[in-house]
């Protein structure tokens, strides 16, 4: 009895140590700092559902629990996931499974080490929020 109090008192004396991934304040702060740097210029539009992935050429950036979306100069999708699909390895691609021709709020995001092939992480998409930038 007295091994599994002490043990139980151990654990919670440890619960507290470690902080949350993405919790640190100067972290999240680095994030909204690249994020206004990337849409400065831009003006945001209502947020929608879903968004087409067949359209000429985007490229995708992904900064902190947000993927841009950059489909030209002047339009910029920007999604907030639950859950961060950038764990700061830059051997990580996002990995998408697509039933259809558009990206909609709910689908899920896997990370993948390119070197490895093992999944190292996901998040699940939000609302989309279109930025444009006028001409």
């Amino acid at each position: 009895m007295r091994r599994f109090v002490i043990a139980s008192l151990a654990l919670i004396a440890c619960g507290g140590a470690a902080p949350a991934p993405g919790s640190n304040s100067a972290e999240s702060k680095s994030d909204e700092t690249r994020i206004a740097k990337a849409l400065a210029g831009f003006t945001p539009g209502k947020p929608v559902d879903c968004i087409s992935q067949y359209r000429p050429e985007y490229s995708t950036e992904t900064i902190g629990d947000s993927i841009l979306y950059r489909f030209n100069d002047r339009l910029i999708y920007r999604n907030k996931t639950s859950g961060r699909c950038d764990n700061g390895r830059t051997s990580d691609t996002l990995v998408v499974r697509n039933f259809g021709p558009r990206l909609c709020r709910g689908q899920i995001i896997q990370t993948v080490d390119l070197f490895v092939g093992f999944q190292t992480g996901g998040c699940a998409l939000g609302d989309f929020t279109p930025y444009t930038k006028a001409k």
